[in-house]
């Protein structure tokens, strides 16, 4: 659940330096998806499972499976490379 956590927050931060989202005090992770798929919708299904599992975890306090972290873990290359199209 921690890595989930860390890795969602260091997400978010990254698209943020990349200009595929805009942080902001009060927004929701809801919107942060809308932003990132008018970029991108192909990455709207793996950004949407992030904030699924990051909600789970820091909001509803509930333990995420490994091997769901590790689905997105896995695919991080391709959110690597939405941020690497939008510099």
């Amino acid at each position: 659940s921690e890595a989930t956590i860390f890795y969602y927050s260091h997400l978010l931060v990254s698209l943020d330096r990349a200009g595929c989202l805009r942080l902001g005090k009060g927004k929701t992770n809801r919107q942060y998806l809308r932003e990132v798929a008018v970029r991108a919708e192909s990455w709207t299904d793996l950004m949407a499972r992030c904030v699924r599992l990051f909600e789970d975890a820091f909001f509803g306090r509930l333990a995420v499976e490994r091997s769901a972290f590790l689905e997105i873990w896995e695919r991080r290359g391709e959110l690597d490379r939405l941020r690497e199209r939008a510099t």
